[in-house]
């Protein structure tokens, strides 16, 4: 079947091992490269976020969402979060940071501000002119399987209109 115009596969990384999945990925490349079409389903969101140039997700055999790569990134570019460990007035530093990001929040030992990459440098920047002190920061970008739950959680249950 290599030179088939069109593949249709289910769950083709499922069992595979690490070569068998690099093999995997390469003959993706390839298809891609030469203009071929394959198509997959799988429950492997990784797998499918890494390679796919078009999603379809299906929610009780319907059609929750169809994005493309662009569609899709720029939807989970929305939903990153950075989390900073800050020496400071809690309440001050939230203060100053909502003022460039209003849904930050105060968690535990922590300040944390959901939203756009883009965003944080000014969120960086507030915390900075309110006095605090950056211990630490992890940015967390949003994935495939966040959108997934979701779009899965607000879809209607299987079997209903």
């Amino acid at each position: 079947l290599p030179d088939a115009p069109v593949m249709l596969l289910d769950e083709p990384t499922a069992a595979l091992d690490p070569d068998g999945l690099c093999a995997f990925y390469g003959l993706v490349e390839r298809r891609r490269r030469d203009g071929r079409t394959l198509v997959f389903s799988s429950h492997q969101l990784g797998d499918v976020e890494r390679l796919a140039d078009r999603f379809l997700l299906l929610i009780g055999g319907r059609l929750a969402a169809s994005l493309t790569r662009r569609e899709l990134t720029e939807r989970l570019s929305r939903r990153g979060v950075m989390r900073l460990s800050v020496e400071g007035s809690a309440r001050e530093l939230l203060q100053a940071v909502r003022r460039v990001a209003p849904n930050a929040v105060w968690s535990g030992e922590e300040l944390v501000v959901p939203g756009p990459a883009a965003d944080r440098p000014r969120a960086l920047d507030a915390v900075r002119e309110a006095g605090g002190r950056i211990v630490n920061l992890v940015a967390e970008e949003a994935r495939l399987d966040s959108l997934y739950r979701e779009l899965v959680g607000s879809a209607p249950e299987a079997g209903t209109p």
